[in-house]
């Protein structure tokens, strides 16, 4: 009973001790500023009210964010934002387009690969904020690859939102890629390979391939003397040699007694060996392919600019065709980004957490 009345004693006391502390205070103040006790009763009356209004304030801002972020899945129709999703209402202006930006994680200390540096401690996980502003709304993510999903999904949504600095480098590859298969004349081949014989290779690969064989290039280094490998349906084999040569040039005979050479250490026995070129062949280089091909019987065929305009015109202008209508580059599910894009910007041993 003893204890019970004691602390009853002491929860009444309570009121009378802010009292008291209430009044000393005031007198104080009275005291210092020579307040009249109407004024600073007054003071104290609207001080007051500012700091419950700003309590009040910050709760129901802590409210609404805690609501947004569902009010926000249900307009785009998503089923569960990642944790630690931050969303923000933003100042949108009337010509303002739906965007986004890709920031990447690193390690604080960084091996040359930018892989973890195990010899320091410490070493933690520098993470950057993506950014999607779409509508009225910012979204910021640590996890890029989250991101990269949920712009996929509002695309599909029917939303447009611009491509990302990535994205924009993977578009221009790809239409790259597409002019770079396309036909042309041996003048417009030449000048279009002539600085990097190995993409002429990865051309003459895609032509054969379009014309229904199987063909691949060779390593770029101790390639065999031969740069592209190709078999048919029914079996048969045969290796290519590619040299984007000026039209106005001629391919003599050591060049394709090279390619005979490497056909005979050839680990199978070959049914045929092609040379192409942009320019064109011999008397004597003919003459050499037409004897080897009647004494080893095995096709010798030569394909020379003017053929390989031909050819290209007829195949990779149709298969081109048939690309481009199957696959548009302005289609943006050809240049979003898949999260196997990313493998490339974030280093090894932060790729497999995220």
């Amino acid at each position: 009973m003893t204890l019970i009345t004691t602390l009853e004693g002491f929860v009444l006391s309570i009121p009378a001790f802010f009292s008291n502390a209430l009044q000393a205070f005031t007198t104080f103040i009275q005291k210092t500023t020579g307040i009249s006790p109407a004024d600073l009763h007054h003071i104290l009356r609207w001080t007051g009210i500012f700091l419950f209004a700003f309590f009040l304030f910050l709760i129901l801002k802590r409210l609404y964010h805690l609501w947004l972020p569902g009010h926000f899945a249900r307009r785009y129709g998503i089923s569960r934002l990642p944790k630690h999703t931050i969303i923000k209402r933003r100042f949108r202006l009337p010509l303002t387009r739906n965007s986004y930006v890709l920031r990447f994680p690193s390690w604080r200390y960084a091996n040359q690969d930018k892989t973890r540096d195990q010899r320091r401690k410490g070493n933690k996980i520098n993470w950057k904020n993506s950014c999607l502003m779409i509508d009225s709304y910012k979204i910021f993510m640590k996890n890029p690859m989250q991101m990269v999903r949920l712009v996929r999904h509002l695309r599909e949504e029917g939303y447009e939102i611009l491509p990302c600095a990535i994205e924009i480098e993977k578009k221009r590859l790809l239409r790259k890629s597409d002019d770079t298969y396309r036909s042309g004349s041996s003048h417009e081949l030449h000048k279009r390979f002539q600085e990097d014989p190995f993409a002429f290779e990865e051309y003459c690969a895609a032509l054969f391939r379009a014309m229904g064989k199987r063909a691949h290039t060779t390593p770029r280094t101790n390639d065999g003397g031969y740069d592209v490998i190709v078999s048919d349906n029914n079996g048969l084999n045969g290796i290519v040699e590619c040299k984007c040569y000026a039209p106005d040039s001629k391919v003599g005979r050591p060049l394709l007694q090279k390619l005979v050479g490497a056909c005979m250490a050839y680990p199978i026995r070959l049914d045929y060996l092609i040379f192409v070129t942009t320019s064109d062949f011999s008397e004597e280089a003919r003459t050499f392919a037409q004897d080897f091909q009647k004494r080893e019987k095995i096709s010798f065929s030569l394909i020379n600019g003017q053929t390989l305009s031909d050819l290209s015109e007829k195949y990779l202008s149709e298969s081109s065709s048939r690309k481009k209508m199957k696959r548009p580059i302005d289609d943006w599910k050809q240049w979003q980004l898949t999260t196997a894009d990313l493998k490339e910007y974030v280093p090894p041993d932060l790729y497999d957490r995220l």
